[in-house]
């Protein structure tokens, strides 16, 4: 069971502990868990920002559905690259987009959970910056890590919510060859580069 886990060990540190620790100990819980490894990692004082940021993240996954909603390139497709990949297969470039309106409103149903869960991280990454404070020094390049990844996430996430962006007004603007003709569409288009630049 922990030889998956093995194939990201860093920043999985704490997962691999839990797993090996919940081998001997049944009364294990994430809450114990997660107070026990602070204190050591942390120190006392900083230990309880630390915990509530584990909290934080932890329930930020469960309001994610689990796996992030796929939101990792790396291991998963997420809708918002993979809508972008349909580009290269698609036979009137110059004419309309390979994505319509509800793919879009499908994106637009993520992004509104990703802006959740960026506040979610956000708060976290400040919960983790309060126990720089009284964090003691051998815990300090543990919790710059966890601090900078978790900014980093919200970051990824803000990412995903813009593409969804760029998809919504390249609909918008290829629309716009039937209503307003060439000229329309190309003035739109510059809110779409603006827009993917962006991202």
């Amino acid at each position: 069971g922990l030889v998956v886990q093995l194939t990201h060990l860093v920043g999985n540190d704490h997962n691999v502990r839990f797993l090996a620790e919940g081998m001997w100990n049944e009364a294990l819980t994430p809450d114990t868990f997660y107070r026990d490894f602070a204190a050591a990692l942390f120190g006392e004082p900083a230990a309880e920002e630390a915990v509530e940021a584990f909290q934080i993240v932890e329930a930020n996954e469960v309001f994610l559905g689990g796996r992030g909603l796929s939101n990792m390139g790396y291991s998963l497709n997420p809708p918002e690259i993979g809508v972008v990949r349909a580009a290269r297969h698609h036979a009137t470039p110059f004419f309309s987009v390979p994505w319509d309106a509800g793919t879009v409103q499908y994106l637009t149903e993520r992004a509104a959970k990703f802006e959740q869960a960026i506040q979610n991280l956000n708060r976290a990454a400040e919960c983790l910056h309060r126990a720089q404070e009284s964090c003691r020094p051998a815990g300090r390049a543990e919790l710059d890590y966890l601090t900078d990844k978790t900014r980093a996430y919200a970051g990824h996430l803000q990412t995903l919510r813009m593409l969804r962006d760029v998809y919504a007004l390249s609909v918008r603007a290829f629309g716009f060859l039937k209503t307003r003709g060439p000229i329309g569409c190309r003035e739109a288009m510059r809110e779409v580069c603006e827009a993917a630049l962006g991202a």
